[in-house]
Parts: structure tokens; C-alpha cells; sequence
């Protein structure tokens, strides 16, 4: 689903950096966002247009910029940007922050089958006294001349769907006004009322020479009434002088009267019945003037420049990568720029105020316990195992199905790794799988909770209530997804996080973060980052090494914790829709009991005979791009090979995996685009 706005913009330089966020971050969370901004030739030395096209820039994909070479109006601009348009609804409201971005979502779920439009009502108005004066008229006036619904409150506030705006862009008129062409076209509306806040920037254009052009556009361009009640004054005016002449006439025969020479009030009739002449050939002249100025070409606006990149959530053609990072800083790239100009500033860039404060809000985020911020999330299971005593001789069983990484850091403390398999519904290991690998040498249980999907933990720590066992949870991939309402991360011995880039919570670099409620495991952990240092020069523990998260990507990470949620948000609305298209289509894994998660990764299995790099071929030729994630199971890669074992779930799983693209920034548009492309490749593929 995409939502557009229309804004049309006059001298709203102030404004438009204020509200054009707030909207886009609101409405977000509903699919993609559009924004037309139509600067209706402002006279302030392009400061409009420049706010604008810094937005533009700012939000490329999401924001729209048109500059009229003219001053058009209102109206004239609001028809700008409805060609410009693409949504599926379509918002039109001021540039002054009057009408807040927090109703937005108000008019869009007022929408039924039964409505084309909708109104908005303000239970309190913040206009000028003018400006009420003016409106009232206005919609009092409409209600005579466009057969308005009474009761019915006219104002710019107000969403279309795609079908009404389509109707209306097929006005060929010159002279348009919103609200006649949306009577025209609809009697279906419904009205919401919403908050209607006073003015913080700049001040309204609404004067008497506005009022007046707002009336003749409707009075003139949407009905013929005026037309008409000319021609009633006419034939009135015709009978009342026969009526006089008759009259007249009786006075002189019957009652030899005579006529009585009076120049004033014949003058006065002659000015009378003048004025209403002339009040006829006006109207006509009006309504001639009209069709001749449209008739010979008469645009109802000239644009000079229209600003609309293809980047990012508004792409609706052209390349869908896998994951597209630019765009998730693009969003919030002040921000990030600030805390990065704050970390410059300190002079301080290891171990500092940034890395303490991102390790207390990250605790706060799960629920409590100790963050420890480490360089990598490799780093982060190698420290993890160190803090409790792994060693050479040791066994750390895991799954298969996870990255190289889980495997390369159990070996570099000289354990050895133990691969399970994994359950054909979830794909996530079970207590089951877990139990048939425990020995005499197992020192640690490290669970993936892998493509942002939880694992049920509580029934692995059963297995250990009364063995020498410690439980690592990998949560690389699944930060902000929850088991049973509680954040996971929280429900073992410890837990490891990665800040790589494209997890849900990514650094710009690399990063990683260890948990533990515990704080002597906690106080290790923070030793083993630093060389094993007790205080500067003063080194008690071995094992130690280089292993700090900066305090630049610390600054980043606290400014990505504070949308870490919205965006996992945005990653499940991606999730159901592919999952609601592709259920049947692709086997996808099943949520354990409880789980909230978080699609960091959207994995599936091809049909059985299927050729994956085929598969991936012919989408890559459709311009998008697919993974897989992972190809080969730990057990069969050459660096763990263990010929041995055999994982028939895992190797079945790993042979016909496929990754489609799945981030905040994508757009639902793009979305479907990769389910009906995977649809048609599946048909064309012949199935070996």
C-alpha cells in the first residue's frame, strides 16, 4: 500500500523541514510514503523550493519536489502535485504544520468501499477571523452552486483515493477548484474530525483577492446556476416592465393621468435595469472567456522543474537489491551526523561516555542485565566462551544451518564445534536434537536464533538445570524479536549480538555486544575486551585482546536503538506479505509457540528439483537479487567437514534455501514485484 501527500507550498521554508519527517515517519509504518511538494512561485528568493529539494535529497524516493514557474494558487498547485502522485490514497493538506502529521493516519483508516473521499472537521478552528469569515462563505456558497452536502465543512484537509484522483485529472479545464471537480465526480465521502492546531511559522496568504478568485473558480468553472439565475433576473425584470407599461397605460386611459416628467427615477430605472445587462454580459463573458482560454491552450499550471529521485522506497522499477543500506542512513542521517560530530568533538574515541551510555540503553531495551560492547560478533562468542572457561578439549554444540562465523569462533579457543540438526518446521534446534549430543566433554550450548525467528529457549535450559552446562544465545540475527513477550537475549547464561551492518540493529562498521546477567562473568568480559587489563598496564587475565567497540559506532548504535523497534515493525509488515503470497508456494519455516520475530533474513525452500542457481539466474534477469542463506551446512564445509554425521534436515534445508530482499526502506511496491517475479520464474523453470 502507498500513501501520497500533496503539499501545496508558498513561502514554507520554515515549515516544511518541520513536518515533511514527521509525516514520512508516521507513515512509514503503513508502506510507502510519497510526498509531492508543489512550490507555487513563491516570492522569497527560492528558499521554498531549496527546503524542498534539500528534503528531497534527504528522502530520496519518498519525497517529490515540483516548482511552478508562476504563482497558479492553491488549487492550480494541488492539481501539480496529483499528477504527480501515485498512491493508492492520496492526502492533500496545508504547508503551515496546521493540521499535525499525527492525523494523517485518520483520514487513510476512514476509507471503506462505500467512500472516495474524505473530509476532515475541527472541533476547534485556529484560523485568522478572515479566514473563518472566508470559509464559511465559501462552503456555504458551494452548497448552492456545487450541490455540497449540508453540513458538510469544506477545507484543504482532505484524502482521495486512486480512483477519484485518476477522474479528476481528467479535467481538461483550465481553472480548477478541488472540491468542485471531487462533487463532480462523487457523492460517496465520510468525515473525520481531527486537531487543528495554531500557526508556528510564517503567516497565511488568505485575503480578500484569494477569496474572491477561490469563488469565481467555483461559481464559474462547476456550474451553469449563475447562467441561469440571470435569465430568471431577466424574465422577472421583463414581466415587472410589461406589468409597469400596462399600468402606465390603464392610468392614462381610464384616469387621465398624466405622465409625470421625472429624470431621477428614470434614470434610476435605466441604471437599474443597465446594471443587470451588464451583469449578464459579465457572466457570459466570463464563461466565454474561459472556454477560450482553454480551448486555445490555457495551462492551468507551467512547471519549471520537477526533483524525483528513483532511489530507495518509491522505486516501484528498475534493480531490487538485497539490501540497500544507503537508504536506511539517508532516513536518519542527521542525526547519525550529529553523533558523529559529538564523538569528534569529545576527543575521546575508545572506552568512552558513548560506549557506556549505548550498553546502558541496550539493557534497558531487553529488560535489564550487563552489555559488554565488543568489536565484532564473532568477537563476541570468542570472549563469551573465554569469560567461561572453554577451552581446547571442550565440545560447544550448535546448529549446522547457522553462519561460518558461530563455527570459526568456537574453533578459535580450541573447542570443538557439535553440530545438531535442526527441526523440519521451525528450522531452529530443539531440546530433542540438543539432548542426543550432550556428553562428557559438552562445556557450552550455542543457539541461534537465526533469520530473526526465536528459538524456545526455557526448554533448552531445562537440559542443563543440573549439568556443568552454559547456554550462549546467538542473537546476531533476531535483536528486538520476543518469545513469550520478553525481548530474546535474555533467557540464558549469556548472549551475543552483532552490529554488523545489515543486521536489525547495524553499526556503520563492525560491532558486537555480549549479555549476561551475571556481573563476575560481566567484570571478565570487560577485562578480556581490553587486553585482559585489570587497570592501565596492569594485565590479570591471559586470554586477552584487542576487542572495543568504538565509541563512534557506539554514538551510531544509540541513535539506531531509538528506531530500532519501527523498523523491525516495517520488516513484519514485509514478512506477512510475503508469507500471505508465498504460503504454498515456497516451505517456509514455522514460528515456535510465543514468538515475535523479526524477518532479518525471509528464507524459504524452493520446490523440490528445482535448480537454485537457475532460480537465482532468471530472478537476477528480472533485476532483482536473491541469496541464499546458507548453501552448505557447517558439517559439510571443508573446514569442520565431519563425514560421520548425518544431518538430513540441515543438508535439505541448505540445498534449496533461498533469501528474497527484506528491509525497513523496501517498498511494498518492490515487494510484490519480487512475488510476482518469483512466481513467473517458478513457471518457467521446468522442474527437473
Amino acid at each position: 500500500m502507498r500513501n501520497s501527500v500533496v503539499i501545496p507550498c508558498y513561502k514554507s521554508s520554515e515549515s516544511l523541514p518541520r513536518i515533511v519527517p514527521e509525516i514520512i515517519d508516521i507513515l512509514r509504518a503503513r508502506g510507502d510514503v510519497e510526498i509531492i511538494l508543489v512550490n507555487d512561485g513563491s516570492p522569497d528568493d527560492g528558499a521554498t523550493w531549496q527546503a524542498i529539494k534539500d528534503l528531497e535529497k534527504n528522502f530520496p524516493g519518498e519525497v517529490v519536489g515540483v516548482d511552478l514557474a508562476l504563482n497558479f494558487g492553491e488549487h492550480h498547485a494541488v492539481m501539480a502535485g496529483l499528477k504527480e502522485s501515485t498512491g493508492d490514497f492520496v492526502v492533500i493538506m496545508d504547508d503551515d504544520g496546521q493540521n499535525p502529521p499525527g492525523e494523517v493516519p485518520k483520514l487513510l483508516d476512514g476509507f471503506t468501499e462505500d467512500i472516495d473521499v474524505m473530509y476532515t472537521r475541527y472541533s476547534i478552528k485556529h484560523h485568522s477571523f478572515f479566514r473563518n469569515i472566508g470559509s464559511s462563505f465559501n462552503s456555504y456558497i458551494a452548497g448552492i452552486l456545487m450541490n455540497k452536502p449540508a453540513g458538510l465543512y469544506l477545507c484543504s484537509f482532505k484524502a482521495l483515493n486512486r480512483k477519484l484522483v485518476d477522474r479528476i485529472l481528467n479535467y481538461p479545464g483550465s481553472f480548477p477548484y478541488i472540491d468542485g471537480l471531487v462533487f463532480r465526480n462523487t457523492q460517496r465521502y465520510g468525515v473525520v474530525e481531527v486537531e487543528h492546531v495554531s500557526r508556528n511559522e510564517g503567516e497565511s496568504g488568505y485575503n480578500l483577492q484569494r477569496l474572491i478568485r477561490l469563488n469565481l473558480n467555483m461559481a464559474f468553472g462547476f456550474t451553469i446556476l449563475p447562467l441561469r439565475i440571470v435569465t430568471m433576473v431577466g424574465i422577472i425584470s421583463s414581466v415587472f416592465s410589461v406589468i409597469m407599461v400596462a399600468l402606465f397605460i390603464l392610468e392614462f386611459l381610464f384616469f387621465e393621468q398624466k405622465p409625470v416628467a421625472g429624470w431621477t427615477s428614470i434614470s434610476i430605472l435605466i441604471t437599474f435595469f443597465s446594471g443587470i445587462i451588464l451583469f449578464g454580459i459579465g457572466i457570459l463573458g466570463e464563461y466565454s472567456g474561459r472556454l477560450y482560454l482553454t480551448a486555445t491552450g490555457k495551462t492551468p499550471f507551467i512547471v519549471n522543474e520537477i526533483r524525483r529521485s528513483n532511489a530507495g522506497r518509491a522505486a516501484t522499477s528498475g534493480k531490487i537489491p538485497f539490501i540497500d543500506m544507503s537508504r536506511q542512513l539517508q532516513s536518519i542521517e542527521e542525526p547519525i551526523k550529529e553523533a558523529i560530530d559529538r564523538v569528534l568533538n569529545s576527543g575521546h574515541y575508545i572506552l568512552g561516555k558513548e560506549l557506556s551510555e549505548f550498553e546502558s540503553e541496550l539493557s534497558v531495551y531487553l529488560g535489564g542485565g550487563h552489555i559488554i560492547g565488543v568489536n565484532s560478533g564473532t568477537d563476541a562468542i570468542i570472549l563469551s566462551l573465554l569469560a567461561l572457561g572453554v577451552g581446547n578439549g571442550d565440545e560447544v554444540i550448535t546448529s549446522s544451518t547457522t553462519a561460518i562465523p558461530a563455527a570459526c569462533a568456537i574453533t578459535a579457543v580450541g573447542a570443538k564445534p557439535i553440530f545438531v540438526d535442526v527441526d523440519s518446521t521451525s528450522w531452529s534446534v530443539t531440546k530433542e536434537s540438543i539432548a542426543a549430543k550432550i556428553s562428557s566433554s559438552t562445556k557450552a550450548i550455542l543457539v541461534p536464533h537465526l533469520y530473526g525467528n526465536p528459538v524456545s529457549i526455557d526448554e533448552i535450559n531445562e537440559l542443563t538445570k543440573e549439568k556443568n552446562i552454559y547456554i550462549i544465545e546467538d542473537v546476531a540475527q533476531s535483536l528486538g524479536a520476543e518469545l513469550k513477550d520478553r525481548k530474546i537475549g535474555t533467557g540464558a547464561d549469556l548472549a551475543v549480538f552483532s552490529f554488523y551492518p545489515t543486521k536489525t540493529l547495524g553499526a556503520i562498521g563492525d560491532g558486537g555486544a555480549v549479555w549476561t546477567a551475571r556481573k563476575e562473568i560481566a567484570d571478565k568480559l570487560k577485562k578480556l575486551r581490553n587486553y585482559g587489563q585489570e587497570d592501565r598496564y596492569h594485565a590479570t587475565l591471559p586470554a586477552g585482546r584487542n576487542s572495543r567497540l568504538d565509541e563512534i559506532q557506539a554514538a551510531i548504535l544509540r541513535v539506531k536503538l531509538t528506531y530500532l523497534d519501527s523498523m523491525n515493525a516495517r520488516r513484519r509488515e514485509l514478512g506477512k506479505l510475503y508469507s500471505d503470497s508465498l504460503s504454498g508456494i515456497l516451505t517456509l519455516p514455522k514460528p515456535v509457540d510465543g514468538a515475535s520475530q523479526v524477518f532479518h533474513l525471509f528464507v524459504g525452500l524452493l520446490p523440490k528439483g528445482v535448480d537454485r542457481d537457475t532460480f537465482i539466474d532468471e530472478m537476477a534477469k528480472e533485476d532483482i537479487s536473491v541469496l541464499a542463506h546458507y548453501p552448505v551446512p557447517l558439517h559439510k564445509q571443508e573446514a569442520f567437514r565431519d563425514e560421520s554425521i548425518s544431518l538430513p534436515v540441515s543438508e535439505d534445508i541448505c540445498s534449496r534455501t533461498i533469501s528474497l530482499p527484506i528491509y525497513p526502506e523496501l517498498p511494498n511496491e518492490s515487494a510484490k514485484k519480487v512475488i510476482e517475479a518469483l512466481k513467473s520464474v517458478l513457471k518457467k523453470i521446468k522442474v527437473s
